[in-house]
């Protein structure tokens, strides 16, 4: 969890928030024009953005697959949690 010095830390320091937004945005953008299920350097840069931890390569390739399927429906937080409840 982020702590309240830290948030007014990266708040205050306007390249850090505009780098991490850019980043954001470039995410979102490849979201839709890239199948993320299979495409590497996606996953590798949602990767760091996100600070997923080390997981098997079952994990990552059910995330993507389930990432990719309803990446234009959306998915509800207890949708995604029940389906990564079952990884």
């Amino acid at each position: 969890m982020l702590s309240v010095q830290k948030a007014e830390q990266l708040l205050s320091d306007k390249g850090k928030l505009l780098d991490g937004m850019n980043k954001y945005k470039q995410i979102m953008e490849a979201l839709h024009q890239t199948n993320v299920s299979t495409d590497a350097d996606f996953r590798r840069t949602f990767n760091r953005f996100f600070v997923m931890c080390s997981r098997t390569p079952l994990y990552y390739d059910k995330f993507y697959s389930f990432l990719q399927e309803r990446k234009d429906v959306g998915a509800t937080f207890e949708e995604a949690l029940e389906e990564l409840k079952k990884i």
